[in-house]
């Protein structure tokens, strides 16, 4: 039940993941979007977040870009920042954690 997303831009004071329309994960959150991912950085531990999936794709050109060149680097494969199966979304009730070791789970405020 939790993803490693590798992209992730602020815009709009929201989160905006990237991801494809023919991929399992986007399906299954259609299904359920019920959302945790993690993320790790070696030497500061690995941040979790939980939240609801808000699948409308508003994000800007910017993201957009960032979004596709960000993801043609890890080998895949898009016509460009507009393709139609390139899809970016949110989250929404967000809540997220940076997580350590030693076990503990300290909140990070995602209030602006």
């Amino acid at each position: 039940h939790v993803r490693p997303f590798s992209f992730a831009a602020v815009q709009d004071g929201h989160i905006w993941f990237c991801t494809a329309t023919t991929k399992d994960v986007y399906r299954e959150l259609e299904a359920n979007p019920k959302f945790e991912l993690t993320a790790w950085k070696p030497g500061s531990g690995w941040v979790i977040m939980r939240g609801k999936a808000v699948l409308k794709d508003e994000a800007n050109e910017d993201v957009r870009r960032a979004g596709y060149e960000h993801m043609t680097g890890l080998g895949e494969s898009y016509e460009g920042p507009g393709d139609e199966t390139l899809t970016f979304f949110t989250v929404s009730e967000p809540e997220a954690w940076l997580c350590d070791i030693d076990g503990s789970w300290n909140p990070v405020d995602l209030e602006r």
